[in-house]
């Protein structure tokens, strides 16, 4: 795939907030596992790269995603089916730059009761990767019982040349 249809693609995932129409597209994804810890830590991060971030909503609960990297801080917030979280700042998508951080914290929490909480942790799902020229991860989790496994949709990508 040429690098130009591997950043159309990434533009449309985070044009889209990762609707879920990704999941059955080539190239195959690779599923690391199952469930994971929450906070989740992300090992692969390049250094010194920008790591750019979008997070969806597929869920009536108020979600919130918080992603810490090289000292910097990013929390994504939203509630809805389909809808685009915002950071803290009003943001759809942000960016930070690894620095020389080699890996990530992303901590998903949601809440019954709106933007005020209390939040509770969220059930996990394994990373989904995609390599290439633009590395692609996506990480999902749960917060009831209905296993969708898509109340958080984040998005993670960024340039491997």
């Amino acid at each position: 795939m040429k690098l130009r249809e591997w950043l159309c693609r990434i533009e449309t995932c985070a044009g889209e907030c990762l609707s879920g129409r990704l999941r059955n597209q080539q190239p195959p994804l690779t599923i690391m596992s199952n469930n994971v810890s929450n906070p989740y830590t992300l090992q692969s991060v390049p250094s010194n790269k920008d790591i750019h971030f979008a997070c969806q909503a597929h869920a009536a609960y108020y979600q919130q995603v918080t992603i810490s990297l090289n000292g910097q801080t990013v929390v994504f917030q939203g509630s809805g089916e389909g809808v685009p979280m915002q950071t803290t700042a009003g943001q759809l998508t942000a960016t930070i730059n690894s620095g020389s951080a080699t890996s990530l914290q992303v901590t998903f929490q949601y809440s019954r009761n709106g933007a005020k909480g209390p939040f509770t942790l969220a059930r996990v799902q394994a990373p989904t990767v995609t390599p290439g020229p633009v590395a692609l991860v996506q990480i999902t989790s749960e917060d009831s019982t209905d296993k969708d496994d898509n109340d958080s949709y984040l998005s993670i990508y960024w340039l491997t040349t």
